[in-house]
């Protein structure tokens, strides 16, 4: 089952067309790349499949459970997030998850009792899983 399916989509801005007819399929596993001139709608398509913006015609849609993390070009200067801390913002959840496995790392290092390695164990699981490429825990 496809992660998203976009048929026919257009998108104006101002009156003016944008972009037309965009189609595409993203199964999962697989990745998408976005190219082209400035103000050709890279960023709008990408609104568009994070709910954030309708297309003006065609379809889309978007496999239940999956999620679509969208960011600013450009992060907040003000904003003291590395640039990972501020990609992966999106992903709270997992950036919980994988702190607690480093925490986890450091008390098996010390004493590695049983009931250390069986919290490690489901961490590690809940990071898998957050990486699978169609979206679900």
């Amino acid at each position: 089952m496809a992660i998203a399916t976009a048929t026919s989509l257009d998108v104006y801005v101002g009156g003016k067309l944008l972009f037309e007819d965009v189609s595409f399929k993203l199964e999962p596993r697989e990745r998408m790349t976005l190219s082209g001139r400035n103000g050709a709608g890279k960023s709008t398509l990408l609104r568009v499949l994070a709910g954030e913006r309708a297309a003006d015609g065609g379809s889309l849609a978007v496999q239940r459970g999956a999620r679509v993390a969208l960011h600013d070009q450009r992060p907040p200067l003000e904003s003291q997030a590395t640039l990972g801390e501020y990609v992966f913002s999106g992903r709270i959840d997992m950036l919980a998850t994988e702190a607690e496995l480093e925490r986890l790392e450091a008390e098996m290092a010390a004493d590695g009792g049983e009931e250390t390695m069986r919290r490690y164990a489901a961490a590690y699981w809940a990071v898998a899983t957050c990486w699978r490429a169609d979206g679900s825990k």
